[in-house]
């Protein structure tokens, strides 16, 4: 029995994180301790007094309740991580649901009084109100699947971070709608984000457009397989026609062909012959993906771990370990390796970097969480006793050997351990984390010989010969280049000009190695942030084609 098999099982563990190690409230794993909020007595929860901040239910418990669970109703909203105050670190609780109704099963070793903490993506909603969705900075109606409204046995909003979707789906009379309002009339582009698992494909379905009528148009679509319930996939449908004002979109089933129809995360109505020759913000483009938090646990597929190699001081030296949703230990995987950028970053745009293995999230849009592990790796001082936020090693010298070290142990152990494939390593940064790609990615044969292939994002090796570490000079960096030899690179960047931008890596990469094997690509973004990735582009789509085409087995 595959016990990660949404058919199969709907109950989910959250890990507690350390709080030392993990304060930061915008990772979502602040001290459970913390102030509770506002009052929140519209969501009935028992004997436990509810209130709620802008990313947290808090459930406040004087003794322990009946059968041990604290039961309310569903929400509309991304579960990222449960806590009890008075738990130990690593205590896990368990959330379960079923389509009206959620519980946290509190622990027998639990003392009271307690207070539980559930962080949530974004302002806590109740489902007893139908969430109106309106356009988005780019036109699209983005319809996600924590404000879909069910119907019918079984169908459920599944709000695990790895899972994020209406699925469940068993019932063919079940079916599931979105309200939204339309303020610009046309035609739209209707896009379903969707999984199937394995053998489950074919069942017939229909996006059904109604008003306060009846029913409007409808467009009928048949499920792909795409060999997992939690490997979403878009599918441009078709299109529809619509009037400014209120309606209703519902998915129906036409006829089921096996045991479950699919798993669906989102669905995007898009204006047609929407032009713009300007980059987008990110801020208009709403995100098909929420990063999962970080957390001192054991790995399991969907969860992101922290982790430290033998021999380094675990409470400063770490790194990041995702196991995908479809992780077998039996089944090799390739893994994507994550450098991030600079950081505390901020820009006038709003980008943010922090610099930190917490806060990346470039695998996880590469990737979209299925088929392949994610690793995000430190840089370390000189000393190699703590990570870095900005460059590696320690300035003036900014030495580079006990990353090094780091890094190959760190890819030894993946790979021994989680089932990594060492010949489909692929070195992927942004910003710091593309300069380092090659700068220390290709610094010695040793670690040159790791990698697969590499994607760049924003700035390359050797084009600013003014940055401030050791062998930033155009020589050094064609050096480095002739370690490459025929391994693919995917370059990107945000759309812009100057020094930095992807016509000058272009130009610089056709002077000193004209026969390389670049493929380049601009992100459609005006902004300087790995964010991009989380959202659905043209360039995310291109990279992911790259990526799978790159990682094949023979």
């Amino acid at each position: 029995m595959n016990l990660f098999d949404p058919r199969l099982t709907i109950r989910v563990t959250f890990v507690i994180a350390s709080v030392a190690a993990f304060s930061t409230v915008r990772l979502g794993v602040a001290d459970p301790r913390e102030q509770a909020g506002h009052a929140w007595p519209e969501l009935d929860a028992g004997d436990a007094i509810v209130s709620r901040t802008d990313d947290a239910v808090f459930f406040e418990l004087a003794a322990r309740p009946p059968q041990g669970l604290i039961k309310f109703a569903r929400l509309n909203n991304v579960v990222l991580h449960v806590s009890a105050s008075t738990a130990p670190a690593n205590t896990e609780l368990r959330l379960t649901q079923d389509p009206s109704m959620w519980s946290i099963e509190l622990p027998e070793s639990l003392s009271f009084p307690t207070q539980i903490r559930m962080a949530v993506h974004g302002t806590p909603l109740l489902m007893s109100v139908p969430y109106v969705a309106t356009p988005s900075g780019d036109g699209a109606i983005v319809l996600s699947a924590c404000h879909a409204i069910v119907h019918g046995d079984k169908l459920q909003f599944e709000p695990q971070i790895y899972k994020n979707t209406v699925g469940y789906w068993v019932d063919p009379q079940a079916w599931a709608e979105w309200h939204f309002q339309v303020k610009q009339g046309g035609q739209y582009v209707v896009r379903v984000l969707q999984g199937c698992g394995a053998g489950q494909g074919g069942s017939q379905v229909a996006v059904v457009l109604n008003d306060s009528v009846g029913e409007l148009s409808r467009v009928p679509f048949t499920v792909q397989e795409t060999g997992h319930f939690q490997n979403f996939v878009w599918r441009d449908i078709g299109k529809i026609e619509m009037d400014p004002g209120a309606h209703r979109l519902d998915l129906r089933v036409l006829k089921l062909a096996r045991t479950a129809v699919m798993d669906v995360r989102q669905i995007r109505l898009e204006p047609v012959g929407r032009v713009s020759n300007e980059p987008l913000a990110m801020a208009d483009v709403e995100p098909d993906l929420v990063p999962p938090l970080l957390v001192r646990a054991e790995p399991r597929p969907g969860r992101r771990v922290r982790q430290t190699v033998d021999g380094y001081d675990s409470q400063r030296v770490y790194h990041a370990l995702y196991l995908p949703t479809d992780w077998r230990e039996d089944q090799a995987y390739p893994v994507i390796v994550e450098l991030t950028g600079n950081g505390p970053y901020r820009n006038q745009q709003g980008d943010v970097c922090e610099g930190t293995v917490e806060h990346a999230v470039m695998g996880l849009g590469i990737t979209g969480g299925y088929g392949a592990i994610w690793l995000t790796l430190p840089f370390l001082n000189d000393e190699g006793v703590s990570n870095v936020k900005q460059w590696w090693g320690t300035p003036p010298q900014y030495r580079i050997e006990k990353t090094l070290d780091y890094w190959q142990r760190a890819l030894d152990e993946t790979c021994a351990g989680y089932s990594g494939d060492p010949r489909r390593i692929v070195l992927a940064g942004f910003s710091r984390g593309s300069l380092a790609a090659n700068r220390l990615g290709l610094a010695n044969d040793q670690i040159a010989a790791r990698w697969h292939a590499f994607i760049c994002y924003s700035h390359y090796d050797g084009v600013v010969e003014t940055r401030p570490y050791p062998e930033a000079d155009r020589a050094a960096a064609v050096a480095r280049l002739g370690r490459l030899g025929e391994r693919a690179q995917f370059i990107c960047s945000e759309i812009g000009t100057g020094p930095t931008s992807l016509d000058a890596t272009q130009n610089f990469l056709h002077a000193v190695h004209p026969t390389g094997n670049f493929l380049f690509h601009r992100t459609g973004f005006r902004n300087h942030s790995d964010r991009w990735l989380l959202r659905p582009s043209d360039c995310r789509t291109e990279l992911r084609a790259w990526l799978t085409e790159n990682t094949q087995t023979d």
